[in-house]
């Protein structure tokens, strides 16, 4: 028997019972007949702010109830100017919100209501047996106060009926409303929230899957967040406690674990002094760390406590592996930045690694971004499900559908069925975008009592539905860090008695329905920059789920507002992802140089990464994390320099080396060789050994060099990878070649001297022994002694002579 049918049988007896109500008195002295239910158009003006006396915000409200319970409501009245006589009213919308688009249409505009209760100047004491409290009112409102408001009403005198649970339980809205006499057009805008009535009627709960993503936006220099980051975010009221808490708050709920997280969070707890430890951190960051020894938990206490405690809860539960960073993988397809998306992908290991059980096979498109295309990459990748947001595959049926479903990859117009598993086909998970919005708009304080309220009447909508048919709905919170409020979202499902927590598993285990096929994304009015810069245009947020509140699509929006922000893509801009491909193809060569180029390459794609996180579209900094993406590869791609030096002499014909300072102020080690490429012939060089340096240090290498001729020469100094990739840079020196005339002039002399001396020997030789001539012989023959002194044989006189 469905709900409707049960009413009917019913109308006449709810009927006799407002009238019996309407004739007894609910605020002492003030008859609930005596005020006329407003139309439409006097409960919801929605005039502008200037031209308001007073604004009233709800700031508490109970969000259901029954019979023994009581309604309790307070606010807040801040007076623009002077208001005279104020009266304060609390009103009932007279039926039952049985729709959700009833629902959304109370928020914006309420109508056909009846008062509960009224204030306007010193209450009266209400002695009955259920009394019902009213606030003080002021007999003027002074421009620029605030004034506080409580009412509390007993459900027995809120004229709702527990006769026929089924027909009379659900959703009510409530409205408070200001009047008064000022200087303004209109003295308030109502405010508006709501309250279930249940009288405990026999429905079958439906079962609610929460997605908490665990993530934080941040830019990373290597693609990490930093520790101190870290520190905050396990804080009190940090992101990362706030995700803890959302999950402990209810064991059905799935985690969507960010991989960046994971690796951040290792590598802070397993940071080493040592520089040659450090160095090697870009690529040991893809597995678990060693454990940290005492004095390295000195320095992170908390984050190891929170990481303890994380570990051991995410086991308890479902957990959807993301890419790096969260990152928007069709924006960064569509930017050209395959490497990136690739990586990206391959990121979501770390999380298995960690969490044996995490599915590494379910992608997370953007709400609203999916296409056919990318649904059907996902596929080939690997990926069986996709999570879409029930605007891409909207439902057949008039009632809320069950979030499983399976959708068609053969062309655009393809149905989607509850077929079996094939190549064609991709299972589908469909995320309720008016639930997540809400349960992500509860971090705005200013909202957050009035989109509670809100959030509860649209799970009670969803069960008075079909009360005998349980099905399963899909919440997702916004895909940036968690709020603490987010824990109250995921309470819900054991909270409330219409619903029962149910995990992925179950989810994905139950039987596809089938839904409408898929619906291409809408067209994005924001161009880059807006979509970037303005996170109060995001709506429903970068999710499913998103930001409600005062953003557009959130609580207190009117129907075609929430519409329009739900069909619309929630995804990054490919416009805003373009500049990184400069660097992106700049980090991809320069990586060659360093000694691990795949681990350089990897972390680099993840520092580009931070800034295609799906959290940028909430917090409107993306342009910045671009600039800084952009800065950190520009100092990475020119970290390693060659000091300039002074020229240099060189002798012609002399061998030598010509000395070269190196200097690695990148935090990598690098392997590269120094060549020298001379621009003229007059000198002769070649290539260094293989030079190895760490990071942030700095050498000299010899590199060899021979003078061939006079000149000076201007010579190139380039560094060489490994795989032949020179270095960018303008890094010469010049040597001037030169004669060495000393040595030049000391050969000449001598050798002139020993020419002069070798042709004196030669002429020597040629003319022989010298000839006496015939008289000086005579004379010297005559000069010699006779007798015994006179020699044995005298000379004998040259026949020639």
């Amino acid at each position: 028997m469905t709900r409707r049918s049960t009413r009917r049988a019913t109308r006449a007896a709810s009927a006799l019972a407002a009238a019996a109500l309407a004739a007894s008195p609910l605020l002492v002295g003030t008859p609930a007949a005596a005020q006329p239910a407003a139309s439409p158009q006097a409960s919801g003006s929605s005039s502008p702010a200037e031209a308001q006396a007073a604004t009233v915000a709800v700031t508490e409200v109970t969000p259901w109830l029954d019979k023994d319970g009581t309604l309790t409501l307070s606010g807040t009245i801040t007076a623009r100017t002077e208001v005279r006589s104020p009266r304060l009213s609390l009103g009932i919308s007279r039926r039952i919100l049985d729709s959700r688009d009833r629902i959304e249409s109370w928020s914006a505009s309420p109508s056909q209501w009846r008062e509960a209760a009224a204030a306007q100047g010193t209450a009266q004491r209400d002695t009955s047996k259920h009394p019902i409290a009213v606030p003080d009112m002021p007999a003027t409102l002074a421009a620029g106060s605030t004034t506080r408001f409580r009412f509390t009403v007993p459900a027995s005198r809120l004229g709702l009926s527990t006769s026929e649970p089924l027909a009379t339980w659900g959703p009510r809205g409530l409205r408070v409303g200001l009047t008064g006499s000022s200087e303004r057009e209109v003295t308030a805008d109502p405010a508006t929230a709501f309250t279930t009535w249940y009288p405990k009627p026999s429905v079958q709960p439906t079962r609610l899957t929460g997605l908490v993503p665990v993530t934080l936006t941040a830019f990373g220099q290597r693609g990490l967040i930093a520790a101190d980051a870290l520190d905050d975010a396990v804080g009190k009221n940090g992101a990362l406690t706030a995700a803890l808490a959302a999950a402990r708050a209810e064991r059905s709920t799935a985690l969507a674990i960010d991989p960046r997280i994971v690796a951040s969070v290792q590598a802070a707890l397993s940071a080493r002094d040592d520089d040659e430890d450090d160095d090697a951190s870009p690529g040991a960051t893809d597995a678990p760390s060693a454990a940290p020894d005492d004095e390295q938990d000195a320095d992170h206490p908390q984050l190891r406590a929170w990481w303890e405690d994380f570990r051991a809860e995410a086991a308890k539960h479902s957990i959807v592996a993301l890419p790096w960073g969260d990152a928007d993988l069709t924006a960064l397809s569509a930017a050209g930045l395959d490497a990136q998306t690739k990586t990206a992908r391959a990121s979501a290991d770390i999380v298995r690694r960690v969490f044996p059980k995490a599915r590494t096979d379910i992608a997370w498109p953007a709400s609203g971004a999916a296409g056919q295309q990318g649904l059907q990459t996902a596929r080939r990748a690997g990926d069986t499900t996709a999570v879409l947001a029930d605007t891409q595959q909207p439902g057949t049926a008039s009632y809320t559908q069950s979030a499983h479903s399976r959708l068609s990859l053969g062309g655009e117009g393809s149905d989607s069925s509850g077929g079996s598993d094939s190549d064609s086909e991709l299972g589908t998970l469909i995320v309720d975008t008016r639930l997540s919005a809400l349960a992500g708009g509860l971090g705005d304080p200013q909202t957050r009592a009035a989109a509670m309220s809100e959030l509860v009447a649209q799970t009670a909508a969803i069960t008075s539905e079909r009360p005998s048919d349980s099905r399963t709905v899909l919440m997702a919170l916004p895909r940036t860090g968690a709020d603490p409020s987010w824990q109250r979202a995921t309470a819900l499902a054991s909270q409330l008695p219409w619903l029962k927590g149910d995990s992925l598993g179950a989810l994905l285990g139950s039987k596809a329905v089938q839904r409408g096929p898929l619906e291409q994304p809408a067209a994005d009015s924001d161009d880059a920059s807006s979509a970037s810069a303005s996170p109060a245009s995001t709506g429903a947020g970068s999710t499913a789920g998103g930001s409600a509140g005062s953003q557009a699509g959130g609580f207190g929006s009117t129907a075609a507002e929430r519409t329009a922000e739900r069909t619309r893509s929630q995804g990054l801009d490919a416009d805003s992802l373009r500049p990184l491909g400069r660097p992106a193809a700049e980090l991809e060569r320069y990586a060659a140089i360093f000694t691990d180029p795949q681990a350089a390459r990897t972390a680099d794609s993840r520092m580009l990464l931070t800034c295609a996180s799906l959290g940028w579209r909430l917090t409107g900094s993306q342009a910045d994390c671009t600039a800084k993406a952009k800065e950190s590869a520009h100092s990475l791609t020119t970290g390693i320099d060659i000091e300039q030096g002074s020229s240099v002499l060189l002798v012609t014909g002399e061998k030598t080396t010509l000395p070269i300072t190196v200097e690695n102020r990148t935090d990598r080690s690098a392997a590269m060789t120094v060549r020298l490429t001379p621009e003229t012939p007059q000198l002769r060089a070649q290539g260094s050994e293989r030079l190895e340096l760490k990071p942030g240090e700095r050498t000299r290498v010899e590199v060899p060099i021979e003078g061939i001729a006079n000149a000076d020469v201007r010579v190139g100094v380039s560094l060489i990878a490994d795989n032949g990739f020179v270095v960018p840079g303008d890094s010469h020196t010049v040597v001037r070649v030169r004669a060495d005339w000393e040595n030049i002039g000391t050969a000449v002399v001598g050798g002139g001297v020993g020419l002069v001396f070798v042709v004196g020997l030669v002429g020597t030789i040629r003319r022989g022994r010298r000839k006496i001539p015939a008289n000086q012989l005579d004379a010297a023959l005559g000069r010699v002694p006779a007798g015994p002194d006179a020699p044995a044989h005298p000379p004998e006189r040259d026949p020639g002579a």
